[in-house]
């Protein structure tokens, strides 16, 4: 049975999301050119520089070990970093997370996995991602993972995230990619969620 996303507080965060940019005269960013996550100085359309994505254990919300680079294999990977005291963006990221979830579950099946990768490992459990994704979605398609510190800071390096300073001190960061392609698309800042559901898709038939 297809797990049920918790749409009230998804919808209610989005749409602050909305509110809060409109009224700071923000607008969300162009969908943005292919690129490598590794190298964004060269702004090359459709770089075929790929991740590297690391082969260290990483731990689910449901306490199962995890390798980033088996996860994804063969599918399309939208992924987050967030973590679960966090007071600012992170609620919104999952927000859309959780809406480009639902708009691409039914256009790619089994094709697709989502990934929420915890900047705070030392206080993010596997217990306390459960019921922070809760609040958000259940569906099987979603890994929340977390592991130890040495271990996650190698996978945040993989996609150019600092593992350096506070966590409260981190970007904003969504990046959708095609591991078998090479191909990837980020956005640092709230972007429009619609534009990362497309761009998945778009992956996707690469």
């Amino acid at each position: 049975m297809m797990a049920k996303v918790r749409s009230l507080p998804v919808a209610c965060l989005l749409a602050g999301c909305f509110q809060i940019t409109g009224l700071m005269g923000v607008t969300f960013a162009a969908e943005p050119r292919d690129e490598s996550v590794l190298d964004q100085s060269s702004g090359q359309s459709g770089s075929t520089n790929r991740v590297i994505l690391p082969t260290v254990p990483l731990v689910d919300q449901d306490n199962r070990t995890q390798r980033l680079d088996r996860l994804v294999e063969g599918r399309t990977v939208v992924i987050d970093f967030v973590y679960t005291t966090c007071k600012t963006s992170c609620s919104i990221l999952s927000a859309i997370m959780a809406h480009v979830e639902q708009r691409v579950r039914d256009r790619l099946g089994d094709q697709y996995v989502m990934v929420s990768l915890t900047v705070d490992p030392a206080h993010d459990t596997p217990f306390r991602l459960k019921v922070y994704a809760a609040q958000f979605s259940t569906t099987p398609h979603w890994y929340w993972l977390t592991g130890s510190m040495a271990d996650v800071q190698q996978a945040l390096r993989a996609f150019n995230i600092p593992t350096f300073g506070r966590p409260e001190d981190h970007a904003p960061v969504i990046v959708a990619g095609n591991v078998r392609t090479g191909k990837w698309q980020r956005w640092i800042g709230i972007p429009d969620p619609d534009a990362v559901a497309r761009a998945a898709q778009a992956l996707s038939k690469e």
